[in-house]
């Protein structure tokens, strides 16, 4: 199973311990990818994180993006950005909740780019409406 849009996990640090642990999380749930697009960071040319991808033989599937700019995570970074950026501007100097409501604000910009209500999901999947 897998999905266009990212998973943002929050790690205290970006250590290669703290990216595997990330890494296992996301494949535990969602299954192994076929290819890993990262960067030349530090977290991924790590020994530990070699390791990880040899044990799992991704040393073939790994695409390293040399132009940061244009990778999907950029991208990703980007849209988070903005959203953060207009709620704070909302806000103002005594906003409260703003994770809350970016949180929401995402999941419509989500369902409006999947052209998906966010009534038509049932447990991760899309249901059919019901007749009566």
């Amino acid at each position: 199973m897998s999905s266009k849009f990212p998973e943002a996990i929050p790690v205290s640090d970006i250590s290669s311990v703290s990216v595997t642990d990330a890494l296992l999380n996301i494949f535990s749930r969602m299954g192994f990818p076929r290819e890993i697009q990262c960067d030349q960071g530090t977290s991924f040319t790590s020994a530990l994180t070699t390791e990880f991808f040899e044990r799992f033989e991704y040393l073939s599937g790994i695409v390293l993006c040399i132009i940061h700019r244009v990778t999907p995570v950029e991208r990703f970074h980007r849209t988070l950005k903005r959203l953060l950026r207009v709620l704070c501007l909302d806000a103002g100097p005594n906003g409260t909740n703003i994770f809350r409501q970016f949180f929401q604000r995402y999941e419509l910009y989500r369902t409006k780019v999947q052209g998906i209500h966010r009534q038509s999901w049932c447990m991760g999947k899309i249901c059919e409406p019901q007749r009566r």
